[in-house]
């Protein structure tokens, strides 16, 4: 290093040789680009950075122009221009710095800073240029990567539609994205330096702010806010809406930042609201049968938690719709609903509720404008009153499946900041499908109701008018038989006599039979309890049917020892159910079969059975056997199917159990299981007793 060694030499006499080698050293070994210039610009000397860097020899730069010096490889004329410009700008006493994208070693883009400065002599006279650079090309690709990292964070959090807030320790805004301004309302410009406290309700803001404080002085570096309670936000405009939130926290720079990320669940909280709306419509639609509540529930239902209005229109047979249900959540407008009722809606009216009546589909309507059309023929109070209740949307849902739409269900809403929409719209839907199924259930209970009144009205007719004639018939027919002497091979007056007083028999039977019924299904049954012996009920009813089959050649027998235990149970009705089992089993078992009337004692009940060698039952049929009127339609035999039915509804009432067991081609068996007589029934029939004494 001979140039900048006597340059220096020769302007610092005083310095001994030990500085000159000091300095010579420091500026060989400088880890970054260094050249001396004269003030030409021409190269003395250079460093071993700025060789290896370019991967050039000294004698390739020394004594070259330092613009056109081999280290610049591929340099744009433009670049060479500046310079040019640098080194003139030191040689006029003027520093400068530039950065220049040259090519390095082994054709490496490289990316170099430098600064050119003047060093005056003794008479300071600019006698020398030094040159310094680095090569920059990693930190820029860094620093690039990093611009591009920030951009995307940015945009990320731009679109991002939560609502993404830091805040300094002092709880300002620092930052404010986009998502935050779609939700609080404020402008970034407007919120960046704002207090927090502006994005909060009042009533929360002293809490929230030792909440951030707290979370600050903890070691948890985030968490999600709202864990015990549920927060909320504060628009702009003054409104509340439910969020929610998770905090972090980091230190940059030795200044302390919480970011918040925070959700607006209006729409959220809105959904679950509506499900446990439909669900609670669903349970209060089915605590009644009555249509007139039902309509009532459904229109009570929608104003309190979907709609401000709520009318539920009812087709009739000439296509127009009434409105049959009406109700309003302002008390003030109550009275509005109430005077449309009068007004009906015409088939050829431009009205929404008839197109759904045609589509069988809803409607959503977000036009003011459009949900209430002018028709022709409208009277000019009907519009006046559907304009007083100020309607903003309105959803109409069909009522029935959509080939018999038989109405229509139509909410309103008046807010303009939350109008329906489609979300609404499948929740109207649910909602008419459960107000359509009530209804349907109502209207055919109402129908069966009338049904059985009206079956009721003729049995009474059936017990009372024609019992008497029948009664009258009987006894007629019975004076008849003791002053008529049968005939020879059962002819003459006699016989017919006799015919007579059997089908009034039959009647009143079969009238007792149909009373029974209403009794059962009313449960008006009257049982007297007593103490039954099971030997003894059967011996007699043994006793009563054995002569009717040995005259169809059937064996009749029973088993019943008399240390089966007594059974709690009304004798009469008890006998009823085993008279109709065994009158059957005679019925259907052919001549030579057998018919087996047993009794045994199991735990605390006593089985019952009644067994014949008859054809037995199809096997689909079993399901229908206590079913009334079954035997009239499926076997065509005597009576109308009613004994088994009853005998069904007397061992029910007695708490007991009846059931059938059968081999097709092999015979039936009937099973009854009653409870065992207890020491409560002696006393109970004893305190009876002794009240009848």
């Amino acid at each position: 290093m001979t140039g900048a060694g006597e340059a220096v030499s020769g302007s610092r006499t005083a310095a001994g040789p030990m500085s000159e080698r000091l300095f010579q050293s420091a500026f060989e070994h400088a880890a970054q680009f260094m050249a001396l210039l004269s003030p030409a610009g021409v190269v003395l000397e250079v460093n071993r950075y700025a060789l290896d860097l370019a991967g050039v020899e000294r004698g390739d730069v020394v004594g070259v122009p330092f613009a056109r010096a081999a280290w610049w490889r591929a340099l744009a004329p433009e670049q060479q221009a500046r310079l040019g410009e640098a080194v003139g700008a030191a040689a006029a006493g003027e520093s400068s710095s530039d950065t220049l994208d040259t090519t390095a070693a082994e054709g490496r883009p490289a990316t170099i800073e430098f600064s050119v400065r003047p060093l005056r002599d003794e008479r300071g006279v600019v006698a020398w240029l030094i040159v310094e650079g680095r090569d920059v090309t990693a930190l820029m690709r860094t620093e690039q990567r990093l611009r591009v990292s920030e951009a995307t964070f940015k945009g990320m959090v731009d679109i991002a539609s939560d609502a993404i807030i830091s805040i300094d320790a002092g709880q300002s805004i620092v930052q404010y994205n986009q998502g935050a301004e779609r939700i609080f309302g404020w402008t970034a410009a407007e919120a960046v330096g704002q207090p927090l406290g502006v994005l909060i309700p009042e009533r929360y803001r002293e809490i929230h702010t030792r909440h951030v404080e707290n979370f600050g002085r903890s070691e948890v570096a985030s968490r999600r806010m709202g864990e015990r309670q549920e927060i909320a936000g504060l628009r702009r405009n003054g409104e509340e809406f439910p969020a929610d939130a998770s905090i972090s926290k980091i230190d940059v720079g030795g200044q302390r930042l919480y970011t918040v990320v925070l959700r607006d669940i209006t729409s959220r909280k809105r959904r679950e609201r509506l499900q446990r709306f439909l669900a609670e419509a669903g349970a209060r639609l089915a605590r009644s049968l009555d249509v007139a509540t039902t309509l009532r529930t459904i229109a009570d239902l929608a104003v309190e938690s979907f709609a401000d209005y709520c009318v539920l229109l009812e087709r009739k047979q000439d296509g127009s719709l009434w409105r049959v249900q009406t109700a309003h959540g302002d008390r003030v407008k109550q009275g509005i609903p109430e005077a449309l009722r009068s007004y009906r809606i015409e088939p050829d009216w431009p009205h929404p509720a008839q197109q759904v009546l045609r589509s069988g589909g809803s409607v959503l309507i977000r036009d003011p404008a459009a949900i209430f059309p002018r028709a022709p023929d409208q009277d000019e109070e009907h519009y006046r009153l559907l304009e007083s209740l100020g309607v903003r949307s309105a959803i109409l849902a069909p009522l029935g499946a959509p080939e018999e739409t038989h109405g229509v269900l139509a909410f309103f809403s008046t807010s303009a900041q939350h109008p329906y929409d489609e979300e609404d719209c499948a929740i109207a839907d649910e909602l008419a499908v459960r107000a359509s199924l009530a209804l349907r259930n109502a209207r055919l209970y109402e129908t069966a109701r009338n049904a059985i009144q009206a079956r009721d009205d003729v049995l009474a007719v059936v017990s009372h008018d024609l019992g008497n004639p029948l009664a009258a018939i009987r006894i007629g027919a019975g004076l008849l038989l003791r002053t008529l002497a049968p005939k020879e091979g059962g002819t003459g007056g006699w016989q017919h006599v006799e015919q007579i007083r059997h089908s009034v028999s039959q009647m009143e039977r079969l009238i007792n039979d149909l009373l029974d019924v209403k009794r059962i299904e009313a449960g008006h049954l009257s049982l007297e309890w007593e103490r039954v012996s099971p030997a003894g009920m059967i011996a007699d009813i043994i006793d009563r049917f054995e002569p009717i089959a040995a005259e169809k050649g059937i064996l009749l027998s029973s088993a019943a020892p008399p240390s089966v235990a007594s059974v709690r149970a009304d004798r009469h009705r008890i006998v009823q159910v085993f008279s109709n089992l065994i009158g059957n089993a005679i019925k259907f078992t052919p001549a030579g079969g057998r018919i087996d009337l047993r009794a045994e004692q199991q735990g605390d009940e006593v089985i019952f059975a009644v067994a014949d060698t008859g054809p037995g039952i199809a096997t689909e049929d079993v399901a229908h056997v206590f079913d009334r009127f079954w035997q009239a339609h499926r076997r065509q035999r005597e009576g109308i199917g009613l004994g088994l039915a009853i005998a069904h509804g007397i061992i029910q009432a007695h708490g007991g159990r009846i059931w059938v067991e059968t081999m097709p081609g092999r015979g039936t068996t009937f099973f009854v299981a009653l409870e065992k007589a207890s020491a409560a029934l002696d006393r109970e029939l004893t305190e009876r007793r002794a009240v009848e004494d």
